[in-house]
């Protein structure tokens, strides 16, 4: 006896060991070799823009050995000049130390002033100060100064309490910050302030970074115990990290009396200013908020653990924000697939967000859902994810944000948003039973559960559907034995082990044939036991004939975005994990074939596809 259960745990240490081998090789095909998303805050040395030619000095070879006053009183009104005495003071910046009288600080923003002056000065349009090379020195080093000055009092100016006076070695300055009346980000909603710039980042192939005049900011508010309830859309501990514009404007309203009004813009909404009457772009670093919300994950290895460590993160399963829920704008919701994670998203978000109209009127959520589950309660879980948020964020239902719904999916995730966009009837119930579903005994939150597996209505109001590389007959991959093996290491919750096991096993009383026995059979003969998520890709799973005979919601169009791995052999072409028979939707309103393997979502063709698709919303 005891050799035989010692060669049964042979076998299955041995099958284990085979499916860690056949998974690592599906999640490399799945995922590519994963890359690591790494952010961290870095001041580098305050040197001002290459290539920059001091005027000549006063009396003295070196500006070093004048002061600042006499250094201001030399530049007089000339812009030259004050371009050579706000360079001088921001080198002096570096080493001053923080003490009542001035410091860092002071300098930093004594120079902005300067340079302020400088472009104030010159005769160029205040729309092209960033274009014409006679003011574009001085911007650089206005952006240079007001971020060393904004670094240095981050906590303070965020909280915007009052008007702060700052000494400068030119004076006192009055300070006065500014967060939009009536915008989403009042004074007091971050904790800090950080410059964009100081943000280093590795992970993104592409960086949204927005030319323009001022220093961006990344504003951050951090997750703490009692914003809980507040945060509990955002990502699992992560706070917020919102895109900030920053403007300081300079009055001299008397002798020795300079006032600063330094505004801060949420860019999402304000993305110009009005200068001298004219519209200027602000600066701004989209992608530096979103390193911040994502740093230190690693795409592949966060692909594997949705896969098989669910007990650990099956509560972390969910919908998740990097802002705050904007009643204003229309959310996009975006699915990743089989050993993925929200990071596969994270190239094609800077894409879309290029265009400031998508920044105005979008949002970006990010669906999250532990790929060893069966497809439908995934689906489940989202789809009251969605109204728990609509309804936390506007209870009346009666918001933009509400009313609209952009649903993007890759592979698996192109299943579960067909899911959450189809009113399924009876249809998946009928593809696996001939027993009436009210039928068979069961408790009432047993049978709760079970009703919202497969019986639904689609999640409302969406818009559009936008799949990439999704099999809609289901794949021949999952069938092949790599892929099965790998199912050998797939931990379901055990909350959903047992209430699985008691569906597949006919109920509680296992003899008793009229317990879920038509139920039983159906589920048993397609996967001869629990069900995962790789088998909900099967084409023999049963989701896929509940698919056929249940119409997508008619108010969402339908687009797809397929590869071909460059072969142009479609219709007989191949992402080389999902074939073109499944991935193609006759009834789709665009269908785009990239020379691509089954990772659309990093190919930069699909992010434009992508953001066609949602700028043509607008318009309609």
């Amino acid at each position: 006896m005891g050799s035989q259960t010692e060669t049964c745990g042979l076998r299955r240490i041995s099958r284990v060991l085979l499916g860690m081998v056949a998974c690592g090789a599906l999640g490399l095909a799945f995922t590519g070799c994963g890359s690591t998303v790494t952010t961290r805050i870095h001041s580098p040395s305050l040197h001002p823009p290459a290539g920059e030619v001091l005027p000549p000095r006063k009396s003295d070879p070196s500006l070093g050995k004048v002061s600042p006053i006499e250094l201001a009183q030399w530049a007089g009104s000339d812009p030259a000049r004050l371009q050579g005495a706000s360079k001088e003071l921001l080198q002096r910046s570096k080493t001053q130390k923080n003490t009542k009288n001035s410091g860092r600080g002071g300098y930093a923003l004594a120079a902005c002033e300067l340079a302020w002056r400088s472009l104030n000065e010159t005769k160029v349009p205040a729309s092209h100060w960033l274009s014409n090379p006679q003011s574009r020195d001085a911007a650089d080093l206005y952006r240079s100064a007001l971020k060393i000055f904004v670094s240095e009092n981050a906590q303070v100016l965020a909280s915007g309490r009052g008007t702060l006076e700052i000494e400068t070695p030119l004076g006192a300055f009055q300070v006065t910050p500014r967060f939009a009346a009536g915008g989403r980000f009042p004074a007091g909603t971050f904790d800090t302030l950080i410059p964009a710039d100081d943000v280093q980042t590795t992970g993104f192939t592409k960086k949204l970074r927005v030319t323009g005049l001022g220093a961006p900011l990344v504003g951050v508010r951090e997750r703490t115990p009692d914003r809980a309830e507040e945060m509990q859309f955002q990502l699992p501990k992560i706070g917020v990290h919102s895109a900030i514009g920053s403007l300081a404007r300079f009055d001299h309203t008397g002798p020795g009396v300079v006032n600063v009004t330094l505004d801060f813009y949420d860019l999402d909404r304000t993305p110009t200013v009005r200068i001298r009457g004219k519209e200027v772009a602000l600066a701004g670093d989209f992608t530096a908020p979103m390193a911040l919300s994502f740093g230190g994950t690693n795409d592949l290895s966060a692909g594997v653990a949705s896969l098989f460590n669910l007990d650990g993160g099956f509560g972390h399963n969910g919908i998740y924000l990097t802002e705050p829920f904007d009643p204003n704008r229309i959310p996009v919701l975006l699915l990743h697939g089989l050993f993925a994670s929200p990071l596969a998203w994270r190239n094609v978000v800077s894409q879309c967000m290029e265009a400031p109209a998508i920044r105005e009127n979008y949002q970006f959520w990010y669906g999250y859902f532990s790929t060893g589950m069966p497809i439908t309660p995934s689906a489940a879980l989202l789809r009251a994810r969605i109204a728990s948020i609509r309804a936390a964020g506007d209870p009346n239902g009666s918001s933009r944000a509400s009313k609209n719904m952009i649903l993007i999916g890759h592979s698996m995730g192109g299943v579960i948003a067909r899911a959450l966009a189809t009113d399924i009837g009876n249809h998946y119930w009928e593809a696996i039973s001939n027993k009436p579903f009210q039928d068979i005994p069961m408790k009432p939150e047993e049978r709760a559960l079970l009703r919202s597996w497969f019986f639904w209505k689609p999640a409302t109001d969406v818009k559009e559907l936008i799949f990439l590389a999704t099999p809609h007959r289901g794949t021949r991959m999952s069938d092949f034995f790599l892929v099965q093996l790998s199912k050998n290491i797939v931990e379901l919750p055990k909350s959903f082990f047992e209430f699985e096991t008691f569906v597949l096993s006919g109920g509680q009383a296992v003899s008793d044939n009229h317990h879920l026995s038509s139920f039983t059979k159906s589920f048993t003969k397609s996967f001869g036991g629990t069900v995962t998520g790789i088998d909900s890709l099967s084409k023999n799973s049963p989701i896929y004939e509940a698919f056929a005979n249940a119409p997508i919601v008619s108010s969402a169009s339908t687009h797809t975005i397929v590869g071909d791995r460059g072969r142009g052999d479609t219709p007989k072409s191949s992402d080389g994990v999902i074939e073109y028979w499944s991935s193609h939707l006759p009834s789709a309103a665009s269908e785009i074939i990239l020379p691509v393997d089954h990772e659309t979502q990093s190919d930069p063709g699909s992010g434009l596809e992508i953001r066609r698709i949602l700028l043509e919303r607008l318009q309609k």
